[in-house]
């Protein structure tokens, strides 16, 4: 059946609209191009090479979306523009940053909270896909397309959407299950060999209660114990005079200066502490800066929630607080109701009770704020 573009174009169409999850369109869209490859009489036209890209770009099929992208664009074909369908509104660049964002799926599902960072991603460009997004402002660029303040939030989305990491994340109980007499309140003895105490057994399932978090997943710990350490007593000159007066100043002042670069801030801004995070606001200040050719953006609230969100997944909290209470207003933003959520989520995913009162208290005094059904989740 499929003898012309028209009848591929049209399969192609019924494959995207087909009610399949990613992993499944995934397989469905290489094999299905396979089936075109080897049908050598079917043309490659605009209207065909614009579904295959959706479809692509949907299943998360990120290499080939971008091939089909640098053809699109070496043959001179004019950018997609306001697509409709049931579900979205797409265009040809929103749906390659679409393809990024659908490719993380699995690492989403399946990342191991104990491992690291590095060794979480299934590619290092799941992670850090600030390479695509280069290539879509270079294409952007050659086509005479305009990047807006709302194709950068998009950009900056594809930071937010690989999942959480373990620094992001605690489990406060754990599931064990253990056998047990059903008549009797004594456990069961594994060694036993007794018929009749196998027979009488029952499974029972319990919660148990992990650790507290590690100081450094909950930010109020961490301030205290930087407000306990800086808390330095200022030398009497009743008690040191003379050449102790001096080097007591200088062992004071070593003593401050080794205790605020331990700040947990200026930690989470190093790269060492995520990769993937620094690259972030490398590509956020590329974009302020006019990235590959293009005019510079402003970053609107949007555009710094993505970040926010992209500071808790990585468990950078103090840095995301940082963005909400300091950055944000230097820049005369003013954060919303999304803004204040994602924080509060990620307060509470690592038990830090103390920092979510105050930020919901200071969320409650804010006429222009008010609760949603997301807040109320996460307290």
């Amino acid at each position: 059946l499929l003898t012309s573009a028209y009848h591929a174009r049209s399969a192609t169409m019924v494959l995207v609209k087909s009610n399949l999850t990613t992993e499944e369109l995934q397989n469905q869209v290489r094999q299905f191009e396979r089936i075109l490859g080897d049908i050598s009489t079917i043309p490659m036209n605009d209207q065909l090479s614009q579904e295959l890209y959706v479809a692509n770009a949907k299943a998360g099929n990120v290499g080939r979306t971008f091939e089909l992208l640098r053809y699109r664009t070496q043959q001179s074909i004019p950018p997609f523009r306001d697509i409709h369908d049931k579900y979205m509104r797409y265009d040809e660049y929103s749906m390659a940053i679409q393809s990024i964002i659908s490719a993380t799926v699995e690492l989403r599902r399946n990342r191991s909270p104990i491992h690291p960072e590095s060794e979480s991603a299934v590619t290092p460009l799941a992670e850090d896909p600030t390479r695509w997004l280069d290539y879509i402002l270079l294409s952007m660029k050659a086509r005479n397309v305009d990047l807006t303040t709302t194709m950068a939030g998009r950009m900056l989305s594809t930071y937010a959407c690989s999942g959480r990491t373990g620094r992001a994340t605690h489990f406060f109980y754990k599931v064990e299950t253990r056998l047990k007499q059903q008549d009797a309140d004594s456990n069961y003895d594994s060694s036993s060999t007794n018929g009749h105490n196998k027979r009488n057994l029952v499974k029972v399932v319990r919660l148990k209660r992990n650790r507290s978090p590690k100081p450094h997943k909950v930010p109020s710990i961490s301030r205290n114990i930087l407000r306990a350490t800086t808390e330095v007593p200022t030398p009497n000159d009743n008690t040191i005079t003379g050449s102790k007066s001096s080097t007591g100043d200088v062992s004071n002042q070593q003593l401050r200066q080794q205790q605020l670069t331990s700040r947990k801030l200026e930690l989470e801004m190093k790269n060492e502490w995520s990769p993937s995070l620094s690259a972030a606001f490398a590509f956020a200040q590329s974009l302020e800066q006019g990235a590959c050719g293009h005019e510079p953006v402003k970053l609107d609230v949007r555009c710094y929630n993505f970040l926010i969100k992209a500071c808790c997944h990585r468990g950078a909290l103090q840095r995301a607080i940082w963005l909400l209470t300091e950055k944000m207003p230097e820049l005369g933003l003013k954060p919303n109701e999304y803004s204040y959520n994602t924080i509060l989520h990620a307060l509470a995913r690592v038990g830090d009770e103390m920092y979510l009162t105050e930020l919901l208290i200071e969320m409650t005094n804010n006429p222009s704020l008010s609760l949603t059904p997301n807040s109320v989740e996460a307290l």
